[in-house]
């Protein structure tokens, strides 16, 4: 994992299995001095099953990287491979995104995450920017179903990526935790970094389930801090 190591941002995550081993699946990967890719996702199923695909889609990606440089065609490549190679019914329910240090631009490929959310200093407000997307693995050509996104990024915004296992995380009542609480989340801690902001995230989910959990966790955030 080559993490992102860059004056212009601060980024913080974590990921955390309900048991033993699970599916979920954050890489960085290091293109030169001024680009960064960085995957988050859920590949689909339980346990070693879901461990080992997401360790070899983590491999794939990377091999694939070396040979295309085409940020779509990335993404056409994965798709055909978990079709064709990983177990029948694996999917994978993430975001690729391609950091642009030079232009401080984010492009990004929504391939069916949960919730992407970008808060906005300019108009103090939490937004989602999902953009259009399917999950990889599902259909053999993908290539019309994923369109390539932008966004200018200034001091002061932030993006946060979260998996299901956020969302849809139920207290005693049955209530999901949802995008609300996230967005509240992120506007609430806007002065920690990074790391802390994820944190906070998972913490105030413990204590709105008051349980253990019942599926993977992963969230990423990432602090803009200068042009």
């Amino acid at each position: 994992m080559d993490f992102i190591k860059n004056p212009k941002v601060d980024v913080g995550y974590l990921s955390v299995a309900a048991h033993d081993l699970g599916g979920e699946y954050i890489d960085f990967i290091k293109l030169n001095e001024d680009k960064h890719i960085f995957v988050i996702g859920d590949i689909s199923g339980k346990g070693i099953n879901a461990s080992m695909s997401a360790v070899i889609m983590k491999s794939i990606v990377r091999t694939f990287l070396a040979e295309t440089k085409d940020f779509k065609q990335l993404i056409q490549k994965v798709n055909v491979f978990i079709r064709n190679h990983l177990p029948k019914e694996t999917f994978f329910a993430g975001v690729f995104g391609l950091m642009d240090f030079a232009e401080n631009t984010l492009y990004y490929l929504n391939c069916g995450i949960p919730a992407l959310l970008m808060y906005n200093q300019s108009y103090n407000n939490v937004i989602e920017v999902q953009g259009e997307g399917r999950v990889l693995g599902f259909v053999k050509n993908i290539e019309k179903l994923v369109k390539v996104k932008k966004l200018k990024l200034n001091p002061g915004d932030i993006i946060l990526a979260c998996t299901d296992g956020l969302l849809n995380a139920k207290n005693i009542r049955g209530e999901k935790f949802g995008k609300d609480r996230v967005q509240q989340s992120v506007v609430e801690n806007l002065g920690f970094p990074a790391e802390k902001m994820s944190q906070f995230v998972y913490d105030q989910l413990l204590d709105f389930t008051s349980k253990e959990l019942e599926d993977d966790i992963s969230v990423l955030t990432i602090k803009c801090l200068s042009k």
